[in-house]
């Protein structure tokens, strides 16, 4: 379940008029961070607080970004399980939790009670749960109307979990009705907030080092987002000839999903330009990452990683470009449809696969002639997985690697 409506753009849909955004803009995105101090010292910021991001659709992002963040006030609440019960299994096969006890005077002067009932969303009926290995035995009764026995096993929960001192921090959203949603559960201690608003700030920061001082230039050329998760494609506007109609460029990706607490990763992906079409194309993940930390991992830690950012970045694409060179196969589009085709009919027993494998093999059933046709069809696989299912359009994307980096093998 979800409450927030995705946010997709393409470049075509930025507007042009969307040069980049001043340093001065970009720093509100971390105005509210825990680690302020230490990203601000970390990268010169007092050196380079009047310069300009020349990185078109950027001030659209950053503000998009803030305006999705802001939606719902975000709270925080370190809790003992004892202090949780739950007070229903909902309709729409969510949970709606009962928090007790609340101290925190910050917290209490917003929602005026020591109680607060919020119902889950993303990931956290299946987490809470889980908890207690109930989760898909709650959903077979709900889905056969057995509402009297999730009753009794309700009932049975809570008086098992008023001796549970197993503490959690429970991650809120609060809406302008003031409605409470548990939209995570994370570890009290472990969990460090590198947010999407901290993560957008870095790669800002790092291409803008890049186009100021080796001469490169960026645009976004899509992202999506929610209030908690956010993946943004830079294109670099750096391009090699590989064949006449045909083109090989860079772009770094940026992903970081808040919820399911996963590593916030800054890959490198090629694209094949190919008349209009960008064809994006991506290594397996231990060529791809540039940099990944999770979220468990100390600030110091993190900052050591970052700092070095714009100079992984220029590694990436000076060693990756000549290995690019050696796509070949676009002389034969036919037969590389042929060959994709096998090798997404191999496919089993994955997400990709029970999602959109029957979909892509229709689509790709169809004959090219040319490599416009074949760049229509990739752009039509792309566009049938978008962003609804990142695992998915990574794997997409890592199969069309593989068949143009390997050649047709007959």
């Amino acid at each position: 379940m979800t409450i927030v409506k995705r946010k997709n753009f393409r470049a075509s849909q930025i507007e042009m008029l969307d040069d980049g955004i001043t340093v001065r803009d970009a720093i509100k995105l971390i105005k509210s961070s825990d680690y302020y101090d230490e990203i601000m010292q970390t990268f010169g910021m007092e050196d380079i607080k009047d310069d300009f991001i020349e990185i078109k659709g950027a001030k659209n992002l950053v503000f998009s970004l803030i305006e999705a963040d802001e939606e719902f006030e975000k709270i925080d609440i370190d809790s003992l399980l004892s202090n949780i019960s739950l007070h229903k299994y909902t309709k729409d096969k969510q949970i709606e939790l009962e928090l007790r006890g609340i101290e925190d005077k910050s917290i209490l002067t917003k929602t005026k009670s020591d109680l607060i009932r919020a119902v889950s969303l993303y990931s956290v009926r299946s987490e809470y749960l889980n908890m207690f290995g109930i989760d898909k035995y709650l959903e077979f009764c709900q889905s056969n109307n057995y509402q009297d026995i999730i009753d009794i096993n309700i009932k049975l929960l809570n008086e098992k979990t008023t001796k549970n001192n197993q503490k959690k921090k429970f991650r809120l959203l609060r809406d302008e009705k003031n409605n409470f949603y548990v939209r995570a559960i994370t570890s009290v201690n472990v969990y460090k907030d590198y947010n999407l608003r901290f993560s957008l700030f870095i790669a800002l920061i790092q291409l803008h080092r890049l186009t100021k001082h080796k001469g490169y230039s960026f645009y976004i050329d899509r992202y999506s987002l929610t209030e908690s998760d956010l993946q943004v494609s830079f294109k670099s506007n750096l391009t090699s000839n590989i064949s006449e109609e045909t083109k090989i460029g860079f772009a770094l990706e940026l992903v970081n999903d808040e919820i399911k607490r996963d590593a916030v990763k800054f890959n490198g992906v090629f694209t094949v330009n190919i008349g209009d079409k960008n064809i994006y194309i991506k290594p397996d993940e231990t060529k791809s990452t540039i940099i990944s930390f999770a979220h468990s991992v100390g600030i110091e830690k993190v900052k050591e990683k970052i700092n070095n950012l714009d100079l992984l970045i220029k590694d990436f694409i000076d060693e990756t470009t000549d290995d690019a060179k050696q796509i070949k196969v676009l002389e034969t589009p036919d037969l590389l449809r042929q060959h994709l085709l096998m090798k997404i009919h191999r496919v089993n027993n994955n997400e990709f696969s029970k999602l959109y494998k029957a979909q892509i093999q229709t689509i790709l059933y169809n004959r090219v002639r040319t490599i416009f046709e074949l760049a229509e069809i990739f752009e039509k696989i792309e566009l049938l997985i978008e962003d609804d299912h990142i695992a998915s359009l990574d794997f997409w994307r890592y199969k069309l690697y593989q068949v143009l980096m390997d050649g047709v093998k007959k």
